[in-house]
């Protein structure tokens, strides 16, 4: 392992970064270990929060945040903006300037393959951001069908409401009292 002796810490300039596991061996961890992410609570001014309905599993069909694995070799600030990028689109996405929420357990029943027979294990590290000019019509598609600005309980600008997982759910005791502070911005 590479050190830089003058403050003996990680050389990250010497190591290949963001391994992406192939899926029968990201599989294969699914079976003995949990998983680390990152979810971005996306805030607007108003305390709505940005959620998107699931188009893979886990948790396929719902109301989630934005969010993404940590990849081996890959730094927090990495996986923080790479993930910003592919679910947000591109930015001026930063982890220093983000709001740190908690650590969070997410379990579920299924995988990446939709089957059950091994169910998913995340340890999330979650961060709110304060949007700024984030159109939902501009977001990626990879990951979710449709976006939609949500209050607790999933009630839309509109007063319509769409069921929000209840991880997600969880994020609202974490935000409630944001009215706006001009944190990091995706423009």
């Amino acid at each position: 392992m590479p050190l830089n002796s003058a403050v003996c810490v990680w050389d990250p300039t010497t190591r290949d970064r963001g391994l992406m596991l192939n899926h029968e061996d990201l599989f294969a961890v699914l079976e003995k270990t949990p998983l680390v992410s990152i979810d971005i609570v996306v805030v607007d001014d108003d305390a709505r929060v940005l959620v998107g309905k699931r188009t893979n599993e886990p948790a396929l069909g719902t109301w989630f945040v934005p969010g993404g694995r940590v990849n081996k070799d890959e730094t927090l600030d990495e996986a923080f903006e790479r993930v910003a990028n592919d679910e947000l689109g591109p930015g001026n996405w930063s982890r220093a300037h983000a709001t740190p929420l908690g650590v969070f357990e997410h379990f579920y029943s299924t995988n990446f393959t939709a089957s059950d027979d091994v169910g998913t294990h995340y340890v999330v590290i979650s961060y709110m951001v304060v949007a700024d000019g984030l159109r939902l019509d501009q977001l990626p598609t990879d990951q979710h069908a449709a976006f939609e600005w949500v209050k607790s309980g999933g009630v839309t600008k509109d007063g319509d409401t769409v069921a929000l997982h209840d991880y997600t759910e969880a994020y609202f005791a974490c935000v409630g009292g944001h009215q706006g502070n001009g944190a990091v911005t995706g423009t």
